[in-house]
């Protein structure tokens, strides 16, 4: 029986579907589980792949992932004192060894949910305890801890009494840290969610994609790892942030791709060409004073947009006022397609798709 590769993975919380569908086009998944124990932003599967195909696939190909970790036991642990000599004496059992050589570098990061009687920094120690010492018990030398840059992360996941024991070949920096953002919007989006975004607009060929608040240019550029043969426009009432998002592109390496231009996204009537997709995270009105203006762009955006659509149209919008936003879409005749919750780091928002009719 061929044996299969189990992994934990990580992504932004709410993408969890669409990223299975991205790795179910990498991987051939046997069998898989969103939000394992009722955790957003996590899934268990196991594939026919071995390991070190797998992860590598993941971690070079992966738009949607943030963390590729090799899933090696869980087990039940106490929320009381005791569960910290319950995981030091269940790391013997994890075959550790395998991947932790005494001349290797290792560090353990705890990542825990729930009400316990002991700390994350608790079970920090305990796990490093064990494992220079199975790491002697197999080889006769001890490992050395490196917090900082270790050679090998082991990641310990602990929810109520569910413990989760992974070995993370993605390193402490998240996937979703693209190396392209050489230039920093101050509300830039997480291009995690950028790529979901253009991935869930149902982009084909020659289509006209535009982002008409496109900041530092985060959603064309991530609308070009599609690889669809489309024409892309980013656009944003800034010169500041249209100039930042050229060298974005240019650092992706899609400044031929993309057409960047300055403009206003509640004139969108002004431009000289249709389109059939617009893709944009809009701003909030988080900060007080904000609101009226909000419902005032939301408002002139949305109209403005009526302007400049195709017969085959979407709008797919990023916001934390979603009830505003659908409001103002209904009385414009727009259409409601879905709604998506995000979790953008710590802010609720709507993935909202419209259409007219």
């Amino acid at each position: 029986m061929v044996k299969l590769t189990k992994l934990l993975l990580t992504t932004c919380p709410g993408l969890e579907d669409v990223a299975i569908i991205e790795v179910s086009k990498l991987l051939s998944i046997r069998n898989y589980t969103l939000r394992p124990l009722g955790v957003q932003g996590r899934i268990i599967l196991e594939c026919n792949e071995k390991q070190n195909y797998a992860v590598q696939i993941l971690n070079s190909k992966s738009h949607l992932l943030h963390r590729v970790s090799i899933l090696l036991a869980s087990t039940k642990i106490s929320r009381k004192m005791i569960a910290l000599d319950q995981i030091y004496n269940f790391l013997f059992k994890c075959n550790i060894e395998n991947y932790i050589q005494p001349e290797n570098t290792f560090a353990v990061r705890v990542n825990r949910l729930g009400l316990h009687e002991y700390t994350s920094i608790d079970i920090a120690h305990v796990a490093g305890d064990a494992i220079r010492e199975l790491i002697f018990k197999c080889y006769g030398k001890y490992p050395k801890v490196n917090l900082d840059s270790p050679e090998v992360i082991v990641r310990i996941n602990i929810v109520g009494e569910s413990c989760l024991i992974s070995i993370c070949t993605t390193g402490d920096d998240s996937l979703h840290k693209r190396g392209y953002r050489v230039y920093n919007h101050p509300a830039a989006l997480k291009p995690t969610i950028a790529f979901a975004m253009c991935m869930l607009s149902e982009i084909s060929n020659h289509m006209t994609v535009i982002d008409p608040m496109c900041g530092g240019g985060t959603i064309p550029i991530e609308c070009c790892f599609l690889n669809v043969n489309c024409e892309i426009y980013g656009m944003d009432i800034s010169p500041k942030h249209v100039k930042g998002a050229k060298l974005n592109a240019l650092a992706a390496g899609f400044s031929h791709k993309i057409k960047f231009k300055i403009g206003d996204a509640m004139h969108l009537d002004k431009l000289n060409f249709n389109v059939d997709r617009i893709i944009s995270n809009l701003p909030y009105g988080m900060r007080i004073g904000r609101k009226a203006f909000i419902k005032t762009l939301y408002q002139k955006f949305l109209k403005s947009s009526k302007n400049i659509l195709s017969k085959d149209n979407l709008l797919t919008l990023l916001t934390a006022e979603s009830c505003l936003l659908k409001n103002i879409a209904e009385k414009l005749g727009y259409i409601l397609k879905k709604e998506k919750i995000i979790w953008h780091g710590k802010l609720k928002t709507s993935m909202i798709f419209l259409e007219l009719p």
